[in-house]
């Protein structure tokens, strides 16, 4: 699992935080595919939250980490 799917399940699980403090449950793989969520509700939330996140994620060439423009 990468960064970006980590990210998502602990949001998930604070967005289900009860009055307590305690997180909620990680989101259900499905068992059938893996890659996939069980619920429809966590599929439609994890492939909005990893569109929005394609378009932030800029990988740099090795030559340009570390410099200023």
């Amino acid at each position: 699992m990468d960064k970006v799917q980590e990210d998502f399940e602990m949001a998930w699980q604070v967005k289900g935080t009860d009055d307590e403090g305690n997180l909620g449950n990680k989101p259900t793989r499905s068992k059938v595919d893996n890659d996939k969520y069980a619920g429809d509700a966590a599929q439609f939330a994890w492939t909005w939250w990893k569109r929005s996140r394609e378009s932030v994620i800029v990988q740099l060439p090795e030559n340009c980490k570390g410099n200023a423009l």
